[in-house]
């Protein structure tokens, strides 16, 4: 390899840094361990950072590769540690050029959930009793959720909906949780107008809702508790005082289980912003097979490629076949329900960056092939969490 070939790569790998977030979110893959080849410092310079996103990092350095990589992952102690490949690599004037990698922390020891999500998608299993734990794959499929999604009554503002739904119409749930089989409640208030007009007019969708509400239930539970003349009498309760707040006739309600790909621990307190649609199929698919395309296709691109999209959390929800679905529909008067929702946290800044706009091609390109947004919605929403889940 020539001078100006060797010059080219290495110009081509600093430019990587454009679009970094703080400092906080920076790390060196070179730490000048070693002595530079004459000539090249200009080139190189002291430090070599990428925006914190361990899939294709560049490792520079004059001292063996696996070794520059070591030192990334303990300037960074929060990750966890990186290793290199060397395919492809170019070593010349003493300049190693690799790809950091995240390790296969599967079978790991690990004391919390950080631990084994900052590079891959495992959770910390920790026995009854037990302080460490070992790095395993999640439980894909976990809670059964009662999702809402709302339109609020015509002559009612989107403030007061909001007060009262949270206000009045929550501590009614809390109060009757128990006769239902209710586990968790959590509240999804709609904001960022802008952002959502922005989703909208880009994609053809409808308009976004004005809030969501999802219970965590028992299946079984549940079912059994709206079998009772007690759990029907508090049921009827609450879906009358939804008419106080939301046109039923244009909200929806459904059953469905949860896929989580990615989780990200709360703070008690802190609302979190959360990036939400629901939506149909396109009419050449059943059902389950939007629903598969989207579980087992579309949805590899932000598991595959978390810290480049900036993707904190990604849960998709399926509607379930469930002949309850069609007494709960009765029951309200509602429209008829959508078939898959996201329950997400991204951070949007990322899209923008040179690693993440290839990805985010694709991802826009794909969408075509399984969703009918002229019948789908997205938009942004502040989580707000009324019965924490066990």
């Amino acid at each position: 390899m020539t001078r100006k070939h060797l010059a080219i790569v290495i110009l081509c790998c600093l430019l990587v840094p454009i679009g970094c977030t703080p400092a906080p979110e920076i790390f060196p893959c070179y730490d000048g361990g070693g002595p530079l080849p004459v000539g090249l410092e200009e080139l190189i310079g002291d430090d070599l950072v990428d925006c914190s996103q361990l899939e294709g990092v560049v490792c520079n350095a004059a001292i063996p590769i696996e070794e520059a990589c070591i030192r990334a992952g303990q300037l960074r102690p929060d990750l966890t540690l990186p290793i290199c490949t060397k395919v492809p690599q170019i070593e010349s004037y003493g300049i190693v050029i690799g790809t950091c990698q995240p390790p296969d922390v599967h079978g790991t020891p690990c004391t919390n959930e950080t631990h084994c999500l900052s590079d891959q998608n495992l959770l910390c299993a920790v026995e009854d009793g037990a302080e460490d734990g070992v790095c395993e794959p999640p439980d894909y499929t976990t809670w059964t959720r009662l999702v809402y999604i709302y339109r609020r009554l015509p002559e009612t503002t989107p403030a007061d909906f909001l007060q009262y739904w949270h206000d009045v119409h929550a501590p009614l749930v809390v109060q009757n949780a128990a006769t239902l089989g209710i586990k968790g409640y959590i509240q999804l208030h709609t904001v960022d107008a802008v952002g959502n007009m922005f989703w909208q007019i880009s994609h053809q969708s409808l308009p976004a809702y004005d809030g969501a509400a999802e219970y965590f239930v028992d299946l079984d539970t549940f079912t059994d508790a709206l079998g009772t003349p007690e759990g029907q009498q508090v049921f009827q309760l609450l879906i009358d005082d939804k008419r106080n707040f939301a046109d039923l006739s244009l909200s929806a309600v459904w059953l469905a289980e949860e896929h989580l790909f990615r989780k990200l621990p709360r703070t008690p307190g802190e609302p979190v912003k959360i990036f939400t649609w629901v939506g149909a199929g396109i009419p050449s698919l059943t059902p389950e097979e939007f629903q598969d395309y989207y579980l087992n296709n579309h949805g590899q691109f932000p598991v595959r490629h978390p810290k480049v999209l900036g993707v904190h959390e990604y849960i998709q929800i399926h509607a379930i076949d469930n002949p309850l679905n069609y007494i709960l529909r009765t029951m309200h008067g509602t429209a008829a329900h959508y078939y898959v929702h996201l329950y997400s946290i991204w951070d949007f800044s990322k899209m923008g960056t040179p690693q993440a706009m290839p990805i985010m091609q694709q991802i826009f390109e794909d969408e075509p092939n399984f969703v009918d947004f002229t019948k789908s919605a997205l938009w942004y929403a502040l989580e707000h969490i009324i019965i924490p889940t066990e």
